[in-house]
């Protein structure tokens, strides 16, 4: 069943940047990567949904409802936007993810209900930040800060989470943790998930979907193997590479070539 539907969607920054006639069809639980070379429009295309850019009408569909129709508030209960860098401030790690909460707040409530605690516990948990709840989240690594923007953002209970290169300044082992911990929270809550994603490896090995970005406009979207083959990178990224399939998950596995490598190769 359709989820997210991008209708010819034309969008960007006044005289400057613009996506141009974007179209594709994400279904619901999914787990789905944009790649894509800089400046392609990754970004752009995310900023599209979270409401943070004007779209037009009839452009950009939600589960059916019209995503330029939606009151901030509606669409803040619907979804959740995890950026590369939290803002660090001082508050308590359980403070800043209950602040998750706020889209639900009835008129002139000044405090979170008992609901709220015990929602904003059960995401704790599940994301494995529930033994911090009490540290200053501005003391926290950029990992565990990751990890608990990933918390906040469930306590907002949405359908789509949208994350923005969460794991660009991760070591491999924090890179895995993070994507292990996203694959599981697909499948054990349902979440339609939308990541911008620089490491082609890491977005076949992880990502059921894939949208090829290339000056701001969709190149292909599909499967990895249907996108991740050398004639896509190379005309997309201009970069040599050669392909293969992971023996285990049989999902593309990318390696690069380096200019010396080719250069002797060409002798």
């Amino acid at each position: 069943m359709d989820f997210l539907h991008f209708n010819a969607a034309s969008y960007g920054y006044g005289k400057s940047f613009h996506l141009h006639e974007v179209s594709f069809t994400l279904s619901r639980g999914r787990f789905s990567g944009i790649i894509g070379p800089n400046g392609s429009g990754k970004t752009t295309l995310l900023k599209g949904i979270s409401g943070e850019l004007l779209v037009g009408r009839n452009q950009i569909y939600l589960d059916g409802c019209d995503m330029s129709r939606m009151t901030g508030r509606e669409r803040a209960r619907k979804i959740a936007c995890v950026t590369q860098f939290a803002e660090s401030i001082d508050v308590t790690v359980e403070e800043y993810v209950l602040m998750g909460r706020i889209p639900y707040r009835r008129k002139m409530q000044v405090f979170e209900t008992s609901e709220d605690f015990e929602i904003a516990e059960k995401y704790m948990k599940l994301t494995d930040v529930y033994s911090l709840r009490h540290k200053k989240f501005s003391k926290l690594s950029g990992g565990e800060q990751q990890l608990v923007s990933i918390a906040k953002a469930l306590t907002q209970e949405p359908d789509l989470l949208l994350l923005d290169e969460p794991t660009s300044h991760l070591d491999i082992m924090h890179q895995v943790q993070m994507l292990n911990l996203i694959q599981e929270l697909v499948q054990k809550l349902n979440l339609t998930v939308l990541m911008i994603i620089h490491d082609l490896n890491l977005a076949s090995e992880y990502c059921d979907y894939l949208v090829l970005m290339s000056e701001g406009r969709v190149f292909d979207c599909g499967t990895p193997m249907e996108i991740l083959n050398y004639k896509n990178i190379e005309e997309v990224y201009k970069t040599v590479v050669i392909t293969e399939t992971n023996p285990l998950s049989k999902k593309p596995a990318i390696f690069l070539v380096s200019g010396k490598v080719l250069n002797s190769r060409n002798v």
